[in-house]
């Protein structure tokens, strides 16, 4: 919601190549910021479009309008002529033959997978995948690791598919309760409100021990006490790590190499656009 007071464009880029790997919200808002100012940004991501977690977020209940955001930033790389290189991963060296004049990595994140005893004897999925690969299920009893806000939202995603039987389990308090961001609190306390009305069962200040005898068991931070869910799909929200490897493997190969987004410190949308756009100004 910064876009009004953009500062005016100075135009040096000169036609100088900057490579943009990620074409996630930090990637694509510094390429167009880059091309608006005469640079040739050439953007690589591994998907087959452009728009990276914004087709996770758009996934749950109440999220569609993420799309909007995908859509403007299609328009700007059509309106712009911005190079797009999609449907593999980029290697450095493939990135170094490009000679370009400054690199920003913007590849995201990986879900993390703490090891859980028993995890083998039950269908995982995570979270990520069940959204972006709009999986369907019907009459399965689903346990999801992770209270956090995706983990609600694949939640509430899969219990309105039909005959459902979701739980939610976080070692963590509720997540209103944890939180100490005021500016996501709303969001937190809407989710819980949504999985509360709607069915999904919530076990916050519980750690999952193992999955045993086809349940989930989990034991209570609080008294130690043990609760037993049945479950045929586990679906793992556990948080994302950061991933820059690229970024790691490129720092000795060139003298500018940046990274923004995931790949710079795990956060949300608002935050990875101001890295692209805050990158895109910066380079001289």
């Amino acid at each position: 919601l910064r876009e009004g007071s953009k500062r005016p464009f100075d135009d040096v880029g000169n036609g100088r190549v900057v490579a943009v790997v990620g074409a996630g919200p930090a990637g694509m808002e510094a390429a167009v910021t880059l091309k608006q100012r005469g640079f040739h940004p050439i953007v690589f991501d591994k998907g087959e479009q452009i728009g990276g977690n914004l087709h996770i977020a758009k996934k749950p209940p109440f999220k569609g309008k993420f799309e909007w955001a995908v859509d403007y930033y299609k328009s700007m790389f059509t309106k712009l002529g911005i190079e797009v290189r999609l449907g593999k991963e980029v290697t450095s060296e493939e990135v170094l033959e490009l000679k370009p004049y400054s690199i920003l990595i913007a590849s995201g994140s990986n879900p993390t997978n703490p090891p859980i005893p028993g995890l083998d004897q039950v269908t995982v999925y995570q979270s990520h995948d069940v959204l972006v690969q709009d999986m369907q299920f019907s009459g399965k009893k689903i346990v999801v690791l992770g209270g956090g806000i995706t983990g609600l939202e694949t939640a509430l995603y899969i219990n309105r598919q039909g005959n459902n039987d979701v739980s939610v389990v976080d070692m963590l308090p509720e997540w209103p309760i944890a939180m100490t961001d005021l500016r996501y609190q709303q969001e937190a306390l809407l989710e819980v409100r949504h999985c509360n009305d709607q069915g999904v069962k919530l076990f916050y200040n519980n750690k999952v021990a193992k999955y045993e005898d086809g349940k989930v068991v989990a034991e209570s931070t609080i008294d130690g006490s043990v609760t037993e869910l049945p479950a045929d799909i586990v679906i793992m929200s556990l948080g994302v790590k950061s991933d820059d490897a690229l970024y790691q493997e490129l720092l000795s190969k060139h003298p500018s190499v940046w990274k923004a987004g995931d790949a710079l410190g795990i956060g949300k949308i608002n935050k990875a656009v101001l890295h692209g756009s805050k990158f895109g100004y910066a380079l001289t």
